[in-house]
Parts: C-alpha cells; sequence; structure tokens
C-alpha cells in the first residue's frame, strides 16, 4: 500500500452519504451553540451597560433635584 486508507468494502454509498449528512449536521448545530454563546455574552454587556447609564442618569437626576432644592 502507498499510504492510502481506502474505506471499508461493505459500507455502501447511501451509508456513506448518511454518515457524511450526520457530520455536516453536528458541525452546524455547534457552530450555531457558538454563535447562541457569542450572542449571549453580548447582550449580557449591553444588559450590563444599560443597568450602569441607569444607575449614572438616576443619581446625576437626584442630584440635581436636591442642588434645585438647595437654591
Amino acid at each position: 500500500m502507498d499510504g492510502i486508507i481506502k474505506p471499508p468494502v461493505n459500507r455502501d454509498k447511501q451509508e456513506l452519504i448518511e454518515d457524511r449528512a450526520e457530520r455536516v449536521i453536528e458541525e452546524i448545530s455547534k457552530r450555531e451553540r457558538e454563535a447562541a454563546v457569542i450572542l449571549d455574552v453580548k447582550n449580557n454587556k449591553k444588559r450590563v451597560f444599560r443597568k450602569r447609564i441607569l444607575v449614572v442618569f438616576t443619581i446625576l437626576l437626584f442630584c440635581f433635584i436636591s442642588f434645585c432644592g438647595i437654591l
């Protein structure tokens, strides 16, 4: 042999096609899971950022109201 690995003889083309399809489906679902995790992380960062902006705005609003009350 010249280093080429031959597929088993007893498998027909339909089985090979099914195996390839299963591998493709697994790869696609793996990529979808990875994309979902990345999207979840991005959404979580946006949510945290919005909360911080809201807290800062609220604090500044109360400071402004109390400052106007002093005058």
